[in-house]
C-alpha cells in the first residue's frame, strides 16, 4: 500500500503523477488550439473567398458600365468607340490598381478580345416600321443577315397602326399582319423560318402569333397553332396604348408567350426580316407602328436600310461595343484568383 512505502518513494509517485497530467493537459491544450486555429484559417478561406468574388464581380460590373457609356456616347463610327472604350479600360484599370494598392492588394484586369456590334433603332412611335437610309419607305426588308449574336431586342405597337381582323385564315394573316422572321439553320443544317405576326383582334387586343412557318402552313386557322396562348394576346383600354413584346424574355406586356420563344429552333448565325410593315392599296389603315430596338454581335447590318443617329430619323443605327472578355487577376500575401468572363451591359436574347 502507498500508505506502508517510504517518503522518498510517496514523493517520487507524486512527482510522477504530477507530470503524467502536465504532459495530458499541455496534449489538450494543443489539440485545442489546433482546431481553433483550423476553425479560424477555414472561415478566414471562405470569407476571403467571398470577399475576392465581390472584389472580381464588382470590377467586372464597372467594365459593363463602361461599354455601356461608350455606346451611348461614343457611337458614331467604329474606330471612334473602341478608342473611348479603351481610354475607358485604361482609367479604370488604373484607379482600380491604385485603390487595391493601398490595401496590399494586386488587383487589375485585361481586355483579350471584343465584339463589336451595331444598334439599330426605332424611336418616332407615328412612323410604320418600314425601311429608312438610302432605301427608305420598304415595307418588306432585311434588317441584318448572319447574326452571331443578339440582345435586348423589345418592340412597342399600339393597336390604331396594326392590323385589323377577325376569324382570321393563315393566308389573311400572312398576306395582311406585320410579322418579323427569324431566319437561320436547326440543328440538322436544314434552313427554317420562325414567324411573329402582330395584329388587332375585333375586340382591340392585340395578338402575338409565332410559330415554324412549316407549322404555320400546316394549320388552316390560327387557333389550331399550339404556341398560340393567352399570354401572347394584350387587352387594351385604348387605340393609344403601348404594348411591349419583348424577345428577350419572351413576354407579351410582362406575360409569358410562347411565340416569341424562336431561340431553341436554330443553331448558328440568323437573318431578321421585317415583312407587311407598310400600308397597301387594299388596307385603309398601316400594319405597323411604335417604337424598337436590338443591338447584334455583328457589324455587317444592312446599312442602305438605316440612317444615321445625326439625321435624326428612324430607323437608324449607332456603331457599339457589342461585349468584351477580361481576364481578372487578383492576388496578396495569402490568396490570389483569376477568371475569364465575357461581359455586356444588358441581356442577351440569342446566342448562334
Amino acid at each position: 500500500m502507498l500508505g506502508d512505502r517510504p517518503a522518498s518513494e510517496r514523493g517520487q509517485l507524486l512527482v510522477i503523477t504530477a507530470l503524467v497530467l502536465a504532459v495530458v493537459l499541455v496534449g489538450l491544450a494543443l489539440v485545442l488550439n489546433s482546431a481553433i486555429y483550423t476553425e479560424n484559417l477555414s472561415t478566414r478561406q471562405s470569407t476571403d473567398s467571398v470577399g475576392v468574388t465581390t472584389a472580381i464581380g464588382t470590377g467586372e460590373a464597372e467594365i459593363e458600365r463602361a461599354i455601356h457609356h461608350v455606346n451611348r456616347h461614343n457611337n458614331s463610327s467604329n474606330p471612334k468607340v473602341n478608342r473611348a472604350f479603351d481610354d475607358a479600360i485604361r482609367d479604370l484599370n488604373n484607379d482600380t490598381n491604385d485603390e487595391y494598392a493601398k490595401r496590399g492588394t494586386s488587383y487589375r484586369f485585361q481586355v483579350t478580345d471584343r465584339t463589336n456590334g451595331t444598334h439599330l433603332k426605332h424611336t418616332n412611335s407615328s412612323k410604320s416600321f418600314v425601311s429608312g437610309g438610302s432605301n427608305s419607305g420598304q415595307g418588306d426588308w432585311l434588317l441584318a443577315g448572319s447574326v452571331p449574336h443578339l440582345r435586348d431586342y423589345r418592340m412597342t405597337v399600339q393597336p390604331r397602326y396594326l392590323y385589323t381582323g377577325s376569324d382570321l385564315t393563315i393566308d389573311i394573316l400572312m398576306n395582311n399582319a406585320f410579322r418579323v422572321n427569324m431566319t437561320g439553320e436547326d440543328q440538322s443544317g436544314s434552313e427554317v423560318t420562325w414567324e411573329v405576326y402582330v395584329y388587332e383582334n375585333d375586340t382591340g387586343d392585340v395578338v402575338v402569333v409565332g410559330a415554324n412557318e412549316t407549322e404555320l402552313l400546316s394549320e388552316d386557322t390560327i387557333e389550331d397553332l399550339t404556341t398560340f396562348e393567352d399570354g401572347c394576346r394584350a387587352v387594351t383600354s385604348s387605340d393609344d396604348e403601348d404594348v411591349t413584346l419583348d424577345f428577350t424574355n419572351g413576354t407579351v406586356s410582362g406575360q409569358s408567350c410562347s411565340g416569341l420563344a424562336f431561340q431553341d429552333h436554330f443553331e448558328g448565325p440568323i437573318s431578321i426580316r421585317y415583312e407587311n410593315a407598310d400600308d397597301n392599296e387594299t388596307l385603309a389603315e398601316s400594319r405597323s407602328g411604335g417604337t424598337y430596338e436590338l443591338a447584334i454581335g455583328t457589324t455587317d447590318y444592312e446599312d442602305q436600310h438605316f440612317h444615321n443617329a445625326t439625321e435624326d430619323q428612324s430607323p437608324y443605327a449607332t456603331h457599339i461595343i457589342y461585349s468584351a472578355r477580361v481576364e481578372s487577376h487578383y492576388a496578396r500575401a495569402d490568396i490570389t484568383h483569376s477568371r475569364t468572363m465575357r461581359l455586356y451591359p444588358g441581356i442577351e436574347t440569342y446566342v448562334g
